[in-house]
């Protein structure tokens, strides 16, 4: 299951769907092993997004890898590089908004 939110608003329907999921999953699900095919994801999606003419924000693209040991158990990411390139791209995005309007 593949599921992206494209909002950090408070009432986003879909992250409510991301959070609603995460609570429905089967027992056992949680325990399949990661899928490490994603040499060329990044890539891949970036191609996608071309074809659908999405506007893309380089200056918030970022590849964080995050593994699980960077995870506290509320599901947070801990590790300090990753927290700051998820500001560095939250904050680029913001001024996209900003002066596109």
């Amino acid at each position: 299951m593949l599921l992206i939110s494209g909002s950090l608003r408070a009432k986003s329907s879909n992250s409510a769907l991301l959070r609603t999921a995460a609570t429905l999953t089967p027992d056992g699900f949680r325990g399949v092993p990661y899928v490490t095919n994603a040499a060329n994801a990044h890539a891949s999606l970036r191609l996608v997004l071309d074809y659908t003419d999405a506007a893309i924000v380089d200056a918030a693209c970022a590849h964080l890898p995050v593994t699980p040991a960077m995870i506290d158990e509320n599901g947070f990411i801990t590790d300090g590089v990753v927290r700051e390139g998820i500001c560095t791209s939250l904050v680029a995005l913001c001024h996209r908004v900003r002066f596109a309007s």
